[in-house]
């Protein structure tokens, strides 16, 4: 996995269960020499399954977004409502509310810089695939056949990209700061334990330019068949207690589902 930009970008363990996922997590956490946001991994070692528990839901406020990016009432979404019958069957309050926007510009110039930068250090690292360079893989494309169903225009973006790296360091650290002081203001502001969101919405991936934690977990199919999942997002180290919360939601949707098969109604 490449990320476009480290700053932004958050990968994890994806498993078949939140306990799965809770058993990667604990084994791959840890410092890494090459990995400067690792330096304080060492003081937050967790035995994540530990955390895992059904009830972890209850009394619990989670906060998600009154409308969605396109302005869409969340509570006019049914399939919503379904997710949020599960989470109030597990004890949690549901609140709503209005989340400020942030100018994206100073984010997506961030990310411009470090895709270019990050992807032609990885580049080096792996001799023989024929490029190693970004300009050398928009060359590639373009003098490949075919080129027409790729999009470059991003690329070519990143590639053209030039700021000053003190004005850059600058940009990056207002723009984190920014998403930061956004997630833990709403969280202080409503009394919030988390946020919630679609994980398509991601609360306008928010959290992971904030390089705060989050984490997925499937509640079924959207009207065209494809996954659909619920987004949980919280402040800086709150993996075990985002890992708890996506295991209660799991639990209720698995029991919300027996009781289906079995032809018994559940109040909502």
């Amino acid at each position: 996995m490449i990320p476009i930009s480290s700053r932004q970008d958050t990968p994890g363990p994806m498993a078949r269960t939140v306990t799965d996922t809770a058993i990667m997590l604990t084994v791959m956490s840890g410092t890494d020499p090459l990995d400067q946001a690792t330096d304080r991994v060492a003081t937050h070692a967790v035995n994540y399954v530990d955390h895992l528990r059904t009830e972890a839901l209850r009394g619990k406020r989670l906060g998600y977004p009154s409308q969605t990016p396109e302005g869409v009432a969340m509570n006019d979404d049914p399939e919503f409502q379904k997710v949020k019958n599960s989470l109030q069957s597990a004890g949690a309050t549901l609140v709503p509310i209005d989340a400020p926007s942030i100018d994206s510009t100073p984010e997506f110039l961030v990310l411009l810089h470090d895709f270019k930068r990050e992807l032609n250090a990885y580049l080096e690292t792996r001799p023989g695939l024929g490029v190693s360079t970004l300009d050398e893989i928009i060359a590639f494309n373009t003098a490949s056949p075919g080129v027409h169903a790729y999009d470059q225009d991003l690329l070519i973006e990143s590639s053209n990209a030039s700021v000053d790296q003190e004005d850059y360091l600058s940009i990056a650290t207002n723009v984190r700061n920014a998403h930061r002081q956004l997630i833990d203001g709403l969280l202080q502001q409503h009394s919030l334990d988390a946020l919630i969101d679609w994980s398509e919405y991601s609360f306008k991936s928010t959290g992971a330019i904030a390089g705060y934690p989050g984490i997925t977990v499937p509640v079924g199919l959207d009207d065209k068949g494809l996954p659909k999942g619920l987004y949980f997002l919280s402040t800086a180290w709150d993996e075990a207690k985002l890992l708890s919360y996506a295991y209660a939601l799991e639990q209720a949707l698995a029991a919300s589902a027996t009781l289906s098969r079995s032809g018994i109604s559940q109040e909502g």
